[in-house]
Order: C-alpha cells, then sequence, then structure tokens
C-alpha cells in the first residue's frame, strides 16, 4: 500500500515495439511510456522534483502559492501535486491551450489565467514566462520555471535514465526524446552517457515550426513539444543529431501505433517514432541496436484533434 498518489510518480513501463523493430537487421525498439505516471505524463517526474527541491530549503510552505506559464502536461502535473501538498497554483495559459487542459487545472483547484498578447514570433510562449514571473515579483509567488530550472533535468537523471539502464541492463545503443523544456532529454541522455561504457547515439526531436534546432517559427498543431526560444535545461552538447517532424508525420505516427500495438499516444510521442521509424529506413541506426523512444503523454487529451479523421494534414 502507498501513502499518496504521489508515490506512483516513476517506474513506467519499458515496451518493446515490434511494428517497428527490424528482426533482419536486429533492431530493437522499445518505448518509454510515460502516461504510466498518475498524471498521465513524463511531466509529474519535474514537477515533483521542482518542488520537493523547495521543501528540502524550506523556500515553501502550505498556503503559499505557485505560478507557472503552462499550456498542457507541466500544469496538470503541478496541479495535481499542489492539490496533494496543500500549495496554491495559477496557471499562465494562452488562447490556444486545450480546454480540457483548462478544465484539468481547474479541477484539481488550480486558478488558470489566460494572456491574449503575442511575442514577435507569434507566439504566446515568452509573454506567458513573463507574466509568470512579474507575478510572482509583485505577489510573493513562487515561479518554478520550467525552462530552466534544473529540478527539471535532475528528475529524469535520477529516476528516468536509471530505470532505462535497468530495463535493458545497460545495453542501449540509441536515445530518441523531443527537447520540449529540454528536462527530459538532457537528464536522461546524462545519465547514459555517463554510466555505458560506449557513448549512445542521442537524438533530439522538434516539431517543424520549433526554433530549438534554428530557421523561422512557424504554427504547428503537435502539443508538448516545440518552443520560440532554446530553453536553459537543453543540453545540446549532448546531442548528436537534431531533426524535425511534421505535424503530419507524427499524427500518422500516433494512429499507425495505436492500430498496431494498442498503444494510444500524443503528438510528441508521435514524432519520435516517427524519427525512429525513418532513422531505420534509411540507415541510420547500425544493426544490432537497442533504440529507446521516449513517450511523454498519453493520447486521450487529443482524441478529438490526432485521432479525428481529417485533423492530422499538413
Amino acid at each position: 500500500m502507498l501513502d499518496s498518489i504521489l508515490d506512483t510518480i516513476g517506474n513506467t513501463h519499458l515496451v518493446q515495439l515490434p511494428v517497428l523493430s527490424s528482426t533482419s537487421r536486429k533492431i530493437n525498439v522499445y518505448g518509454k511510456i510515460e502516461y504510466f505516471n498518475p498524471g498521465f505524463s513524463i511531466k509529474d517526474r519535474a514537477a515533483l522534483k521542482m518542488i520537493e527541491s523547495l521543501e528540502k530549503t524550506h523556500d515553501i510552505k502550505p498556503g503559499d502559492t505557485i505560478v507557472e506559464s503552462t499550456s498542457g502536461n507541466t500544469g496538470h502535473a503541478l496541479a495535481m501535486i499542489c492539490a496533494k501538498k496543500g500549495y496554491n497554483l495559477v496557471c499562465i495559459v494562452d488562447p490556444k491551450t486545450p480546454k480540457q487542459n483548462i478544465l484539468i487545472y481547474k479541477a484539481f483547484g488550480a486558478n488558470v489565467l489566460v494572456v491574449e498578447e503575442m511575442d514577435e514570433n507569434g507566439s504566446y510562449q515568452k509573454v506567458r514566462i513573463k507574466t509568470a514571473k512579474e507575478l510572482s515579483k509583485k505577489n510573493g509567488w513562487i515561479n518554478l520555471d520550467q525552462y530552466s530550472n534544473p529540478g527539471c533535468w535532475m528528475a529524469n537523471y535520477e529516476h528516468t535514465g536509471k530505470e532505462i539502464y535497468q530495463d535493458l541492463n545497460g545495453k542501449i545503443d540509441v536515445l530518441v526524446a523531443c527537447v520540449s523544456t529540454g528536462g527530459h532529454l538532457s537528464g536522461i541522455a546524462k545519465f547514459l552517457i555517463e554510466h555505458l561504457t560506449k557513448k549512445p547515439l542521442i537524438v533530439a526531436v522538434e516539431p517543424v515550426g520549433s526554433v530549438i534546432f534554428g530557421g523561422k517559427p512557424k504554427p504547428f498543431k503537435i502539443n508538448g513539444a516545440g518552443l520560440s526560444f532554446v530553453p536553459k535545461n537543453y543540453f545540446s552538447e549532448y546531442v548528436d543529431m537534431e531533426l524535425k517532424c511534421s505535424d503530419h508525420n507524427a499524427f500518422s505516427m500516433c494512429r499507425y501505433i495505436a492500430k498496431h500495438e494498442g498503444i494510444l499516444l500524443g503528438g510528441s510521442s508521435g514524432s519520435v517514432l516517427s524519427v525512429i521509424s525513418s532513422l531505420i529506413n534509411k540507415g541510420g541506426i547500425v544493426e544490432g541496436s537497442n533504440v529507446v523512444g521516449v513517450l511523454p503523454d498519453s493520447g486521450l487529451k487529443y482524441i478529438d484533434t490526432i485521432y479525428n479523421d481529417g485533423t492530422y494534414d499538413d
């Protein structure tokens, strides 16, 4: 028996994906399925670590208010954790935030503030972050800043990377993950590089339209990845390849995996698996490799978009 729902965070399952693996070339593909976390995403890990770090230094107490820029899984994770621990939460969102996400935040008792102004790139991200910092300073609230808070990569260094290593007995040749806010890719990559005898191939994935790898910003539909700036938690020095994935390829892969593996995934997970499939087909992964894709969240939040006919075309 566990003491609380928070004790169920982590120790998610690594599942082999035969439909993407290559028997003839002895390439095995595995998915780290993070929707087994109670908040249905990998962000539960980072959110808990950020808050627990404040608790260890006595910089937060029950009744205090956390304010954070979020439009997706981080808000869900923080709202759940704050509800359990007795903290107040203000989520800074924008008009593109799915209504379902806002309802989830409110269900856990969080307050929601919508920003209407866009930044110079036509995105709301910088405005949301600026608003969260201004409110933190003005009201004495705590802004975690998931884009630069070291707790985000540390959570995945201490737990996610270690779990993958143990599940495959240290036999990992390729890691593929979205950058997102940088935390899970950087933390897992750092752990594997430090603990494996041979450095694995580290592949970073982002949507077409994200500027993390350079280029001009453009609209995209993939949730949970893609930024109009480069987050401090992205450790590009660990990365061997930076690849972008289109909405169409990501969403098509989500639907393919649902039909052939019985796994319902979100768009960022689809982009990871799409890149893995492309690398295997083009000979970018050597024979005999164990390939791990980090699959951040469930497709349940995207039933009316990704899994709705006609919504995933470019």
